[in-house]
């Protein structure tokens, strides 16, 4: 022992003379540490100070009986290979928070060797050995304990080392707490090797783990056992896999428990677990398993649990592997994970409930079912309760007939309290304006509180700056950057304790999807011709962009972020339309949208000019407005309104109104969008008189038949129509008709009176040829005498059918055309068309009327019966001028013109139109004509060698005449001598050809 301390001396006293000798030469140096090199076995008690650095050149062995204590700031350096054993002896390694010990390699310059590590064996007693504020770096293995029980570790950075971290070989019963344990090739293993030997016991609590391969490796080899260790509230992150338990003695129990750490970012692209586990009787529970490649495996893991952990943003998700058995999996919180989230590859035991399982990426195989056997899955939340979209969350026979089922009822309503609050999904963010823009979907978990918004530096799953609680789910936060780290999190009513995340009351943190703001939803008037589209914004990540439109409006230019917007048709048709930002980055396309709304045009009607008499009040009741915001009632006199700002007020003339005779009353509608719109109605005050008298046919006087007085002004333009009916003796009374200009109108029962045309006073069918009374007193005694058809038509077979039109009518002409004259009108009259329109039939000539037809309730007329010839259609309204339709020619094979369609144009005129030519026949040369006794045919297509067939008709469309000859060059020649007097038609036909011709016979 003597020997060997003076050996340490005399190295001692030789450096300290090289080092004086140094830092006397060094200026301003007041204090050197001094370099001391140290070898083999300590036989004494030792204490290592910062005050010198210890240089290690050959292996120290600190063996029974012996302790080595290391203050705080202490530097210790070895040689390439040497270590530090710990043989049965103690070591106190005692740093502090700012001055750790230190253990590093003595390199010299730029080199990469490493030494051995401290190495611990043969330690069975507490506080043989602690580590406290250490720092090891650069070792094979950093710290190896063999046969150490025991041994404390706490505090300490180990870093960067070769191949393992902390190695915990056949000892039990340590502790290793608030370590750093980093950038090794291996973080940390506890290892039972042989049957017979044991690592029991160890805690591995509260570290931070981020190592190139396996963070923490729990194995045995030969029957080794590796029971009750504890791994709880540790940090792992990076490397192949966070937490690999493996047990090579295939049936023997780990019972492990695996809680409250938080283990992301694990595995490479196609490989790497967060836990894989293949050791029995594992208890799995709190953890936040986020961003692995796998989240767990469970491989050959037989009575093991899986509880109260939250599984979010995994590549893969659950999976149960060969030989597993006699698994439960309850209380987790499955979301937002990608593909492969819960496989079932093992079947026998397999408890899976009260789970949320939902918000995952794929639409469909959630939940697959490998095996061939069924699996329950049932009392898990999905959701949803739709059984259809249930199912398609599941993978089993349904889809692979060789499969076993996973039935999953019942299910459960709503999300389970008792699981993980689940992060919030659809989280995104966006620039608006000045501040960031941050939304997400609500959260389904009933006990919810709110929401927990965090931004700053993000280190070891943890935020520098103190999160801010909100009760919504959009929030504008001002004052930061889209590209700065912000995170958002679900906290449940126990969320605001500590430690609230790995006890499942705050979820894991949601970060966000940077995406395109296309901007507000905003509102245009319909006659803007575009938009300039000025607050849309997107992040600099994008690689490109485009603009897309619901509609058919058009971009100036879809490329641009900001472009200008040109509504379609469609677009103001529809009265919106969707315009969509897209951005592609990384692949995804990612858009926001913005609805464009296009208010219509104010409409407002003030009503129909209207007369009053002095000592009335009007109620302005067809007065309508739409698209408005507020209206407006204005006089041009000094009457009142009982309201100005409804739309259908009382107004009752003032003093001046009654002396003029005549009001204006403005209605004015605003718009927000789209200004202002105003509409006037003209009042006349004049005074009313009393007009009686008669309707007849013939001698008999017609009861109930209708009259209309049509009053007309100066420019003959009609003003308004009153109508009134005969009573029993025929008698017709006008109780109140204004000063004025009238016409006096009745109709004919079309069916009661078949003989009788309608007419107006006096005795004329049409009404500009009509007497215009001026009535300014009571009058009686206006007889109306319906005139006669003068010649009636011979029956025949033609008819013509028509329609007319339903025009925009005024409510004055709607209550008098729109109601039943005749009959008890059981039907809702002016149904697509206008009814009581009287449709006069007149001669080629228009010189006689041959009958008159009225429009029914759905505005069609018709006239039957008619014969051959040729007819002329008008229709017949008082104050409205109405064209002659063309010739109608009925004919054989032409005995029914359909499709005669009446409307009224501009201007008050009524236009006729036929939609195909009836006015020629197809026809050919015949002489002479009119004819005596013979008539000549002639038409290319008549074939000399073809059998003609002639038929002549009378005008009743009875055939009078049939021959059949063969012609004779594209002539023939008929014989009519034997016909009476008048006109005819003809019909020729051979298999080419038919054509029709009508003459007349002398």
């Amino acid at each position: 022992m003597t020997n060997h301390v003076h050996h340490i001396t005399f190295h001692y006293i030789t450096k300290l003379k090289a080092l004086f000798i140094s830092f006397l030469l060094m200026p301003g140096s007041l204090f050197a540490q001094q370099i001391i090199e140290v070898s083999g076995i300590l036989e004494e008690n030792t204490f290592w100070t910062k005050e010198n650095i210890y240089v290690i050149t050959d292996n120290v062995r600190v063996q029974g009986g012996t302790i080595l204590h290391i203050g705080p700031g202490t530097l210790v350096k070895f040689n390439q290979g040497r270590g530090l054993y710990i043989e049965g002896g103690r070591l106190h390694v005692a740093g502090a928070l700012n001055d750790t010990v230190r253990m590093l390699p003595n390199h010299t310059g730029n080199e990469s060797w490493n030494w051995a590590g401290l190495t611990i064996t043969s330690i069975n007693e507490p506080d043989m050995v602690n580590i406290e504020y250490g720092h090891f770096e650069g070792a094979v293995v950093a710290i190896r304990s063999s046969s150490g029980n025991n041994v404390l570790i706490r505090n300490s950075r180990i870093h960067n080392n070769r191949n393992i971290g902390i190695s915990l070989i056949n000892s039990s019963n340590c502790l290793v707490e608030h370590n750093h344990i980093t950038n090794n090739f291996l973080g940390m293993e506890i290892y039972a090797t042989n049957l017979g030997n044991t690592s029991a016991f160890n805690l591995v609590r509260a570290n931070r783990f981020r190592n190139q391969t396996t963070n923490i490796l729990l194995h045995n080899d030969n029957h080794g056992a590796c029971p009750f260790n504890i791994f709880e509230d540790n940090l792992i992150s990076g490397g192949i896999n966070g937490l690999w338990l493996f047990n090579s003695s295939h049936g023997g129990s780990g019972h492990a428990t695996v809680r409250r750490n938080i283990i992301f970012n694990t595995g490479t692209a196609n490989d790497g677990y967060g836990m894989y586990i293949s050791m029995d009787s594992t208890v799995v529970s709190n953890n936040i398993l986020w961003q692995n490649t796998t989240a767990v495996d469970f491989t050959e893991s037989v009575k093991s649990h899986f509880l109260n952990n939250s599984m979010y943003s995994n590549m893969h998700g659950l999976l149960m592997r060969n030989g597993s058995s006699d698994l439960t999996m309850s209380n987790n919180t499955i979301t937002g994970n990608q593909e492969d989230i819960v496989v079932f590859s093992a079947h026998q035991g397999m408890v899976f409930n009260q789970n949320n399982v939902f918000g995952n990426d794929p639409d469909s195989s959630v939940v697959q079912n490998l095996t061939t056997e069924d699996i329950h899955v049932g009392d898990n939340y999905w959701g949803t309760l739709n059984d259809s979209i249930i199912r398609e969350l599941l993978y089993d026979q349904f889809d692979d007939p060789g499969l076993g089922l996973l039935t999953y009822q019942p299910v459960m309503p709503a999300a389970n309290t008792n699981a993980p609050v689940s992060p919030p999904r659809n989280f995104t963010s966006q620039i608006v304006g000045n501040a960031v823009r941050l939304a997400w979907s609500a959260n389904p978990e009933a006990d919810l509180l709110g929401y927990r918004i965090y931004h700053g530096e993000f280190n070891n799953y943890r935020f520098s700056e103190n999160p801010e609680l909100i009760f919504d789910t959009v929030h504008h936060f001002y004052g930061i950057s889209i590209y700065d780290v912000i995170a958002v999190t679900a906290i449940d009513l126990a969320g605001l304790q500590t430690q609230a995340q790995i006890k499942g009351h705050e979820s894991p943190y949601a970060f966000p999807t940077p995406i395109p703001y296309a901007g507000r939803d905003i509102t245009i008037c319909q006659n803007q011709s575009s938009i300039n589209i000025n607050e849309s914004t997107i992040p600099a990540q994008y690689d490109s962009i485009t603009w897309q439109t619901s509609g058919d409006g058009t971009f100036s230019d879809s490329g641009l972020l900001r472009p200008v917007y040109f509504p379609g048709e469609g677009d103001i048709e529809n009265a919106e339309v969707i315009l969509t930002l897209s951005g592609l980055m990384n692949g995804e396309l990612y858009a926001d949208s913005f609805i464009l709304s296009i208010a219509p045009l104010p409409e407002v009607y003030a009503g129909e000019d209207v007369v009053i008499p002095p000592d009335s009040t009007i109620i302005l009741a067809l007065a309508s407005a739409a698209n408005y915001h507020s209206i407006e009632w204005f006089t041009s006199g000094d009457g009142s309104f009982n309201q100005i700002n409804i739309l259908n007020p009382e107004y009752s003339p003032g003093s001046q109104d009654l002396s003029n005779g005549f009001i204006q009353l403005v209605l004015q509608a605003v718009s927000g969008h789209c200004g202002t719109i105003a509409d006037t109605i003209n009042i006349f005050i004049r005074e009313s008189y009393t007009v009686e008298g008669r309707v007849w046919a013939g001698n008999q006087r017609l009861a109930g038949n209708p009259v209309i007085a049509v009053m007309i002004n100066e420019e003959s333009e009609i003003n308004s129509r009153f109508i009134t009916f005969a009573d029993e003796s025929g008698r017709f009374r006008f109780n109140r008709l204004f000063q004025g200009e009238y016409l006096f109108y009745a109709p004919a029962d079309t069916i009661d009176l078949p003989g009788y045309l309608p007419t107006y006073y006096a005795e004329k069918n049409r009404w500009q040829d009509a007497y215009v009374h001026l009535i300014e007193g009571n009058t009686y005694e206006i007889d109306i005498r319906l005139s006669m058809i003068e010649e009636s038509l011979p029956k025949g077979n033609g008819s013509i059918k028509g329609h007319f039109r339903y025009p925009n009518l005024s409510q004055n002409g709607f209550e008098t055309f729109c109601i039943p004259w005749f009959g008890t009108g059981e039907d809702e009259f002016c149904q697509n068309g206008l009814s009581n329109v009287s449709i006069l039939l007149f001669s080629l000539s228009r010189q006689k009327i041959y009958g008159h037809a009225l429009t029914d309730a759905r505005g069609n007329f018709q006239f039957s019966n008619l014969p051959y010839g040729t007819y002329i259609l008008e229709a017949e309204i008082a104050g409205y001028v109405s064209a002659s339709s063309n010739a109608l020619l009925i004919s054989p094979g032409q005995e029914c013109i359909t499709g005669v369609e009446l409307h009224i144009e501009p201007e008050k005129k009524i236009s006729i139109r036929i939609p195909e030519d009836y006015s020629e026949l197809v026809s050919f040369n015949i002489h002479p004509n009119p004819a005596n006794e013979f008539l000549l045919l002639s038409a290319d297509e008549f074939s000399d060698e073809e059998q003609l067939t002639i038929h002549i008709y009378n005008l009743q469309g009875a055939i009078v005449k049939s021959i059949s000859l063969l012609p004779a060059a594209r002539y023939a020649r008929i014989f009519i001598g034997d016909l009476k007097s008048g006109s005819y038609f003809g019909k020729a036909e051979n298999q080419s050809a038919a054509l029709y011709f009508r003459f007349i016979k002398q």
